[in-house]
C-alpha cells in the first residue's frame, strides 16, 4: 500500500498534515493563522510540507483567499521577482496571477515624477546634461530624452 508524502488531506474540521508518510491531525484553524501571520507560501510549505497546487486548494477550501493575498502584495507595489522568492514559486506564475487578477505590471523602474519646468530648470542650472542628469539622480540619457520631451510640451525651440 502507498503512503502519501509530503500532502494535506482535509477531513471535516481538521486537516491531516503527511510528512514522509506519516499524518499529524490538526485543526484547520493552525494553517490559516499561519498563512495571515507569514503571508508568504514558502514559510507555510515549511511547516506544513505540502505541493503549492494542494496547500492552495485546502486554503481555499476554508476559506483563505490567496489572490486576494496576491492582490494586496501587488498594491503594495512589490515586483513579480520579489514575490517569486517570498513565496517561492516561478516568476512566470507570478506573472500569469497578475495577469489574472488584472493587475497592470510596470516593466523597469518606476518612472521618474518630475514636471517640464523641474527638467528645464536643472538644465539651465547646471549647464549640462550630465550635471543636471546628476543633480536630478537620473542617467544622462533619461534626463536628455526628458529635456526634449519637456522643450517640446513647452513650445520652446531645443538647440
Amino acid at each position: 500500500m502507498a503512503f502519501p508524502k509530503n500532502c494535506i488531506r482535509v477531513h471535516g474540521e481538521n486537516i491531516v498534515v503527511y510528512d514522509c508518510g506519516h499524518g499529524r491531525i490538526m485543526h484547520h484553524a493552525e494553517l490559516l493563522r499561519a498563512m495571515e501571520r507569514t503571508r508568504s507560501l514558502a514559510q507555510v510549505k515549511k511547516a506544513f510540507p505540502a505541493s503549492r497546487r494542494n496547500l492552495l486548494d485546502v486554503l481555499n477550501t476554508f476559506g483563505f483567499d490567496f489572490d486576494q493575498l496576491l492582490a494586496e502584495q501587488f498594491a503594495e507595489g512589490l515586483a513579480d521577482t520579489k514575490l517569486a522568492g517570498l513565496h517561492r514559486v516561478d516568476a512566470k506564475w507570478i506573472a500569469k496571477k497578475r495577469v489574472t487578477l488584472g493587475q497592470t505590471r510596470r516593466p523597469g523602474r518606476p518612472a521618474t515624477d518630475c514636471s517640464d519646468q523641474e527638467v528645464i530648470r536643472a538644465y539651465e542650472s547646471a549647464g549640462s546634461y550630465a550635471a543636471a542628469a546628476r543633480s536630478m539622480k537620473l542617467d544622462p540619457r533619461t534626463f536628455r530624452r526628458l529635456y526634449f520631451l519637456a522643450r517640446s510640451r513647452t513650445g520652446q525651440n531645443v538647440g
